[in-house]
């Protein structure tokens, strides 16, 4: 893999004041003398006072490990009293967490890390020009013992079953940072901070922490807000006391993941009302502003993320991600991840096609096939009819890639079940959708949906495309940001005191309204005008 350097602020909608979690600081430091017989640590952190410019560092408030002790005489001497100091914040003191030989110019490194139920997503990040040096996906190595996490929490109470589900998750994030390690030309030692976003049994899992109660009354996380922790006591391979903060949750429903995407899109700070929608594993929704905040969740996620298909597949490599049809002829075009030969289609892929089988007047409202067409693409197996999006007899790709009526279906009922949420927490909090400044679609599927297919199926609400943005991995993006600055904690706070939740799902009116939403777009033509006039 190839590092591919990014400004961070091309990524995030929000501002941040630039105060790194770790920083270097370079040092020439007077020899001791006979008049002069200060100790070699004391010497140290008064040229560190001497040259911080806000003199927030006091000899109270700096720590320093018995490792680094160890090793600061020798290190001083060998290098003329010349040394780099690797200093890194926690709540309530500085720590001397390394100290490098002469002026170490290297990049100050951290890396952020969204454990994902199916995905784990790794960010190598210079935390001190807010850069993100490079990124990997990879998946999840706990789906080997179930795909959804009530799975997991039940083979956790199973014998080492906890200690297996740890080990794998750390496998897998140590294995990403060893990559993205090699692709700059640096060691995992080399990390000095990590940040961390999870959904609440992700985060128990990769600390250790029995998830048992999270699933049952009533519902009760081991932590909430986790403590500040040391790489070395996790198990990930950075720096052996590189800080590790991990996001705390807003209640046992809910994890640092949302809260890092909240506190990504900048929604909390708005005077004006916004709307967040996340589709990982589970569809989460906030709607708010700068004075309040709700959260509810959806269970559509699951079917959009790989699109519900019999050839659907996740947004990795060789994933059909958009499509366009000839509107007379059928024939399609396509781009696929990393251009690759194609292999399946991922859930936005799916939303496209369908939008595009719509416009061209293919399909119905119910997602059937017209029974007047006679396009070779359109082919019939076992009585269900489907649509060729790949032919290996035309040398389009390894093999056949076909959508049928029942793939349809699918898709249907979870964009039905995400609109359904979307209207309801609205209405139920007296917002319209043409109240709203922004719409943030976010998540590995909100990284490569079109909004404007999404609305032509009826999945998102027919508004201006305008107010759409898309934040790709907002869990992500959140960590890297605390990365570089360490005082968005407050903010953090702040998003978890005015955040509330609500319920849909088990609500009759929930699913009521669903059966209205199963169709392209919707049973009420009036929610969706544009499309119909585009139609």
């Amino acid at each position: 893999m190839r590092a591919t350097r990014q400004d961070l602020r091309d990524w995030v909608h929000v501002q941040w004041v630039p105060d790194p979690i770790v920083r270097k600081h370079y040092m020439s430091l007077r020899a001791p003398t006979l008049q002069d017989p200060t100790g070699d640590v004391d010497r140290l952190i008064a040229e560190l006072i001497r040259i911080t410019p806000t003199r927030e560092i006091i000899p109270e408030n700096i720590k320093a490990p018995l490792r680094v002790l160890q090793r600061i005489s020798h290190t001083l001497r060998e290098t003329s009293f010349r040394l780099t100091a690797v200093v890194a914040q926690t709540d309530s003191h500085y720590e001397l967490i390394d100290v490098r030989k002469g002026h170490d110019e290297s990049d100050c490194l951290g890396l952020a890390i969204d454990v994902g139920t199916t995905t784990l997503s790794l960010y190598l990040v210079n935390i001190t020009a807010g850069e993100i040096l490079n990124r990997l996906v990879i998946e999840n190595p706990q789906t080997i013992h179930g795909e959804d996490i009530l799975t997991r929490i039940h083979f956790c109470q199973g014998p080492a079953g906890l200690e297996t589900m740890q080990k794998l998750a750390l496998e897998g994030i140590n294995r990403g940072i060893g990559r993205l390690a090699d692709s700059c030309g640096v060691a995992p030692h080399d990390i000095y901070a990590v940040s961390m976003a999870g959904n609440p049994t992700m985060t128990h899992l990769v600390l250790g922490l029995n998830p048992y109660h999270l699933c049952r009354e009533p519902y009760v996380p081991v932590v909430s807000r986790p403590p500040l922790f040391r790489a070395k006591e996790i198990g990930v391979n950075a720096h052996p006391d590189a800080p590790v903060y991990v996001f705390p949750g807003l209640s046992n429903y809910f994890g640092g993941d949302v809260v890092a995407g909240i506190l990504a899109s900048g929604m909390h700070k708005s005077k004006d009302i916004s709307l967040l929608v996340d589709v990982g594993t589970n569809a989460e929704i906030v709607l708010g502003n700068r004075d309040w905040l709700v959260v509810c969740a959806g269970a559509a996620g699951p079917a959009l993320e790989s699109g519900g298909a019999k050839a659907g597949m996740r947004a990795t490599a060789s994933a059909i991600e958009k499509i366009r049809l000839d509107r007379e002829t059928l024939e399609p075009s396509f781009e696929v991840i990393g251009n690759r030969p194609p292999e399946g289609i991922c859930g936005s892929g799916l939303i496209e096609l369908v939008a595009e089988l719509f416009l061209s007047k293919a399909i119905d409202p119910k997602g059937r096939f017209a029974d007047h067409l006679d396009v070779p693409r359109i082919r019939t197996a076992d009585g269900v009819k489907g649509f060729a999006v790949v032919l290996a007899e035309k040398g389009e790709g390894p093999k056949d890639i076909i959508v049928d009526e029942l793939d349809i279906g699918n898709l249907l009922r979870a964009k039905g079940a995400m609109y359904t949420a979307l209207a309801l927490v609205t209405e139920r909090l007296g917002v319209a959708f043409s109240d709203l400044e922004t719409f943030f679609v976010a998540g590995s599927f909100g990284e490569h949906v079109d909004p404007g297919s999404a609305i032509t199926i009826g999945m998102l609400p027919d508004i201006p495309l305008e107010r759409f943005r898309v934040l790709g991995n907002s869990a992500g993006i959140g960590a890297c940001l605390m990365l570089v600055s360490y005082g968005l904690r407050e903010e953090v706070e702040s998003i978890r005191r005015k955040a509330a939740y609500i319920q849909l799902t088990t609500d009759n009116e929930f699913m009521n309204r669903l059966n209205a939403a199963l169709f392209i777009p919707h049973t009420n033509k009036e929610l969706f005008p544009t499309v119909f006039h585009t139609r």
